[in-house]
């Protein structure tokens, strides 16, 4: 199981602050002894938000996902969007099981000048790869 991922910063048009990418949820899997009808708690973990298109904004950490007291994966953190410090968010980390492995951390934003500043990907996880960011923070012409 695991946990949520951590929002994204924003990114800002006609800036030189970039957008970070957040940080994935951790896993944790193993075996459980259980008895006929025990009933057992599931809370899955909910993603974190994106942050808002502002300077020094950090989006929101992903919730944790339990299995009763014997698994639990907790979400990464948001990634913040800065003209300086653009840091991807923190991973997430499993706990509990056989097997545990933290979450992966969320690319950082590249800082450039106006119109040029790269953001961070989101962070890949136990399942997958992350979110792909746009190429650059920009106002484009025409819709386009």
């Amino acid at each position: 199981m695991g946990g949520g991922g951590g929002g994204g910063a924003g990114g800002g048009p006609n800036t030189t602050w970039a957008s970070a990418g957040g940080g994935s949820g951790g896993y944790s899997a193993g075996w459980i002894s259980v008895s006929p009808g025990q009933v057992i708690p599931l809370v899955v973990g909910v993603r974190g938000l994106g942050a808002d298109a502002s300077n020094g904004a950090t989006g929101g950490t992903g919730g944790t996902t339990t299995f009763g007291t014997f698994l639990q994966a907790t979400g990464g953190q948001g990634g913040k969007g800065s003209n300086s410090d653009a840091g991807g968010g923190a991973p997430g980390t499993g706990s509990g099981g056989q097997k545990n492995f933290p979450g992966g951390a969320g690319g950082d934003g590249s800082p450039l000048s106006a119109n040029n500043s790269p953001g961070g990907n989101g962070a890949a996880s136990a399942f997958g790869g992350g979110g792909r960011t746009s190429t650059f923070n920009r106002v484009l012409s025409n819709g386009i």
